[in-house]
């Protein structure tokens, strides 16, 4: 039979059951050295495994951890140093979007310029006036038809100014809804990682 031995923090192996005795014999390895038989996934001391083949004036001292339960422990704090690691950054990064989409909504009404609704204001005034001028002029008067054609072309112009102002007022409410949805994932990514960087750590 053979097996492996964990000496040290250094695992070698697997080796013949009659070379590990006598190395016990001569004092190369300890009794409570671990060994762990090929097939078999317990560690024992090689003072329990080949009492026969131990020192009788060697001691026993209380057995080493198993090199497993080391590696998991240095597996959790590493995988929990990575989960602290990962909530700073989903916290950072959900802050910084929800500070800078808040402040672009908030904001976005006052400096979002729409220099085509102005416009369409004036010409609107200016289809008011020539309403007026048209509803004044007699009927049969050479007034009522020249007023007849400016109002048409005011009102066609007021037409096209109107659309373009709908479009920029489109334009900037899709902007703010856009800014105010990067503030709401900012928030909600900062929530999750404010949650995942509290790591309980397990006692040592």
């Amino acid at each position: 039979m053979q097996l492996y031995i964990y000496r040290n923090n250094n695992q070698s192996g697997p080796h013949d059951e009659e070379v590990i005795k006598g190395q016990l014999r001569t004092g190369g390895l300890s009794p409570n050295d671990l060994g762990c038989r090929v097939g078999e996934s317990q560690w024992r001391q090689l003072g329990e495994l080949f009492p026969d083949a131990t020192p009788q004036a060697a001691t026993t001292a209380p057995a080493t951890a198993s090199p497993a339960p080391v590696a998991t422990a240095a597996a959790k704090k590493q995988a929990g140093g990575c989960r602290v690691a990962l909530g700073i950054i989903m916290l950072v990064i959900g802050l910084l979007m929800f500070v800078c989409g808040l402040g672009i909504a908030v904001a976005a009404p006052f400096l979002y310029d729409m220099p085509l609704c102005p416009i369409a204001e004036e010409d609107w005034t200016k289809v008011q006036d020539l309403k007026k001028k048209y509803d004044a002029a007699a009927s049969d008067s050479t007034d009522k038809a020249v007023a007849e054609d400016d109002l048409k072309r005011a009102m066609s112009d007021y037409e096209s100014s109107s659309r373009l102002c709908a479009e920029e007022r489109g334009t900037r409410q899709l902007f703010i809804v856009g800014a105010a949805a990067v503030a709401g994932v900012g928030f909600i990514l900062a929530i999750i990682g404010f949650f995942v960087r509290r790591v309980r750590q397990s006692p040592t």
